[in-house]
């Protein structure tokens, strides 16, 4: 199984249509990724979509695989960035990520309270993670720190330590999440500052 193939399944589910995945968002044949999600399905040994006349729709194995595909693929990115940060000379660096962006708007604080303490870190925001799946696969391939709804928190396992980032109303109520093994030093500088973000955005 190779990553480009659960690239197209992911781009199929996201956008409901073989075709419309095809022109708009891989930019290949309609034909061509139909065998492509054949030979996906063949090689998972179960049938993962099915093709009506106006798209597709995911069968109840489709589903399943689709959160799993979504981690794959983050963590064979954590794979890549990893290696392409041991292959360069140490600096800081730091994952930062959101999930429903509401909470962009304490980004800028962060980014101060970062910077004023390590003026050559590299602060790396991700801004597309899809659910709570994706959310924890990133906390504890990456080592990253997330900015959640505080609503999350009862689905994150016990690996992960939380931090309230409470805003004014109607702001979102926040959770700082990270994973207890994360020992950055980063890290502590930011949890040390967490009460100054409230109200930041």
């Amino acid at each position: 199984m190779e990553l480009r193939h659960l690239r197209y399944f992911i781009a199929v589910a996201d956008a409901g249509s073989l075709t419309v995945a095809a022109e708009q968002k891989l930019h290949t044949s309609q034909p061509s990724l139909s065998r492509q999600i054949r030979d996906l399905e063949q090689e998972a040994g179960v049938q993962l979509i099915n093709r009506r006349a106006h798209g597709i729709e995911l069968t109840p194995a489709g589903k399943a695989f689709l959160d799993h595909a979504r981690m794959a693929l983050v963590q064979a990115e954590a794979a890549k960035e990893a290696a392409q940060r041991a292959a360069q000379p140490a600096r800081p660096a730091f994952a930062l990520g959101f999930m429903s962006g509401a909470e962009i708007g304490l980004l800028p604080e962060v980014e101060r309270v970062l910077r004023d303490e390590f003026p050559g870190i590299d602060l790396k925001p991700e801004h597309e993670v899809h659910n709570v799946v994706h959310a924890i696969s990133m906390i504890t391939s990456t080592r990253a720190v997330m900015l959640l709804p505080a609503y999350t928190e009862r689905f994150l396992p016990k690996s992960i330590t939380t931090r309230p980032v409470q805003g004014e109303v109607p702001t979102l109520d926040l959770v700082l999440a990270c994973h207890k093994a994360n020992k950055s030093p980063i890290l502590k500088l930011l949890l040390s500052r967490v009460g100054k973000l409230a109200g930041a955005s």
